[in-house]
């Protein structure tokens, strides 16, 4: 009995099997035709999905990186191209203030020999302060052309001088005063150039008064010191000079380019001062009417604005 059961069993199995092996075969086609399809379907939609996505989404990822702040980040400092300077770089318009600087008072006394009408009398008389050590300096005052001295910073000073004149000389003198009133300027730049120009402005009263020093330690005969305090000018004078050139270079503005010449011009006269020359007179005549003719260079500027 167990053989037989065995057998029936096997014949079961063996049925099972070639059914299930029918079964296979006649799907197997339906199968692999639904495969096939979904393969292309697949094809398809990736085809068209990965154009969608392409367009729509790598696209625009790659895009958002190159116009992004990565741009920004710097290159290695061997790749790095460094940036022309231009040292007369202007000011830009965010840097640049409009502050109003106000020039400095100068109150001068001078002494004048007479006031002539005629300015032939006038010229006359002015060599003749030359040739004596004065200044000689002719100034026109409306309708009349005065013939100046000397002049000084103080009132004190030009009353001492003016009394020597009358007890040692016998040269009768009248005292005249140089007033010019400070003014107020608008410049637009940026502070460091705005600094500069009124730097300017306020080292023109101190160039009269040390070649008023100079005058003194000359004519008194300290030769020395008189040398020490010119050559010590002259190299301020170039320093502020140069700075304010500098700094406003390729400026249009009229006042700025008035006071660089203005200076340039004062150290020009200055510079022909020769103090080691043998003519004592000729040199003190010189110091003097440069020092006057400082100070209405000066009124000259001012009344022009």
């Amino acid at each position: 009995m167990i053989v037989i059961l065995n057998w029936q069993e096997g014949s079961k199995v063996r049925k099972s099997r070639q059914y299930e092996e029918v079964k296979k075969s006649s799907t197997s086609p339906g199968i692999l035709l639904v495969v096939l399809v979904g393969i292309a379907v697949y094809f398809f939609i990736a085809g068209s999905m990965g154009k969608w996505v392409g367009e729509n989404v790598i696209s625009p990822v790659f895009s958002f990186f190159e116009e992004s702040d990565f741009e920004s980040i710097p290159k290695p400092e061997s790749e790095v191209t460094p940036a022309t300077t231009n040292e007369t770089q202007q000011t830009s318009d965010t840097e640049a203030i409009t502050k109003s600087i106000k020039t400095p008072h100068v109150g001068i006394f001078a002494l004048q020999t007479g006031a002539f009408s005629n300015i032939e009398n006038a010229k006359s008389a002015a060599q003749t302060l030359k040739a004596k050590g004065g200044a000689g300096y002719v100034i026109k005052d409306e309708d009349l052309s005065r013939v100046l001295i000397s002049c000084y910073l103080s009132n004190d000073e030009a009353v001492n001088v003016m009394a020597r004149l009358d007890t040692e000389q016998n040269i009768l003198v009248r005292q005249f005063e140089i007033k010019i009133e400070p003014v107020n300027i608008e410049i637009k730049a940026d502070e460091k150039t705005i600094a500069s120009v009124e730097a300017g402005f306020n080292f023109i009263p101190t160039i009269f008064e040390k070649m008023q020093d100079i005058s003194y330690a000359y004519d008194g005969g300290e030769l020395e010191t008189s040398e020490s305090i010119f050559n010590d000018l002259m190299i301020t004078l170039k320093s502020v000079t140069d700075t304010l050139e500098s700094e406003t270079n390729g400026t249009n503005n009229q006042v700025v380019l008035d006071e660089i010449n203005l200076l340039k011009n004062y150290h020009k006269s200055i510079s022909e001062i020769n103090l080691k020359s043998d003519d004592r007179v000729v040199i003190s005549s010189q110091i003097k009417y440069t020092g006057l003719d400082i100070i209405y260079g000066y009124k000259s500027l001012i009344d022009s604005f």
